[in-house]
């Protein structure tokens, strides 16, 4: 290069502590954006693929009846109290209530009406078993308070005598 275009070292102003530390961050930011990009290119790339629930209204809607019986079975097998089975119960859906909007949309474009009538009918069935997990447990809690005390206060009556 010629040396016309070369500034000359004394024209050449130094970096201040702030430009250079303004540099390292921008440096920063734009290594862990790449990064980040890469990172999401890359497990999008090598994720295992998820299960397909649009492959049909009734394929779906089995699924969804077959969630529904494995929540169902889980909280009648187990003892929850009164704020832990409801959420137990939702927990237990997933995950293929997590895609009943898609069967949903699924079903209604099939416009097979006996396959929209058999998923509103599990719809429906959820709910129900919701409604039913969330009263079953309220009645028992209760009932899990008032025997002991009812019992203690039948043994004092009898101590007394």
């Amino acid at each position: 290069m010629s040396e016309l275009h070369q500034p000359i070292a004394s024209q050449r102003t130094p970096r201040g502590p702030i430009k250079q530390k303004l540099l390292i961050v921008f440096g920063v930011f734009a290594a862990s954006l790449a990064v980040a990009s890469a990172w999401q290119i890359l497990s999008q790339a090598f994720e295992a693929p998820e299960q397909s629930y649009s492959s049909g209204c009734l394929t779906g809607t089995k699924k969804l009846y077959g969630a529904v019986l494995r929540a169902r079975q889980l909280v009648s097998s187990t003892e929850f109290n009164e704020k832990q089975a409801l959420p137990a119960f939702r927990t237990a859906l997933l995950p293929e209530w997590a895609h009943d909007r898609e069967i949903r949309k699924t079903c209604r474009a099939d416009s097979n009406p006996a396959e929209q009538k058999a998923f509103r009918a599990v719809e429906l069935l959820r709910y129900a078993e919701e409604r039913a997990v969330r009263f079953e447990a309220i009645d028992l809690s209760r009932l899990r308070r008032q025997a002991p005390k009812l019992l203690d206060e039948l043994h004092a009556q009898i101590e007394k005598k």
